[in-house]
């Protein structure tokens, strides 16, 4: 079965939301924790007013938080070109 990345974390929050999605260094990162931290990024961006069309940057180090926006971006339904 093809899945998304986005179907792929919701499945997982609600199978196993306490699992961990991500280790890095000393900090672990459950599905849910993720997954929350993911709306409310989207939401974020919806609440700035981007809108279809607009053009975005995003620079982002390579640290697990910056997974968050990467991930929040198409859910708030822009497209994503890397």
């Amino acid at each position: 079965m093809d899945m998304n990345l986005r179907a792929f974390i919701e499945s997982r929050v609600e199978k196993h939301p306490a699992k961990p999605f991500l280790y890095f260094q000393k900090e672990v990162l459950s599905y849910e924790a993720f997954n929350r931290k993911v709306n409310q990024a989207a939401n974020g961006f919806l609440e700035w007013g981007v809108k279809r069309g607009d053009r975005v940057v995003l620079l982002l180090s390579n640290r697990p938080s910056s997974s968050t926006p990467g991930s929040a971006w198409p859910r708030s339904g822009r497209s994503w070109f890397p």
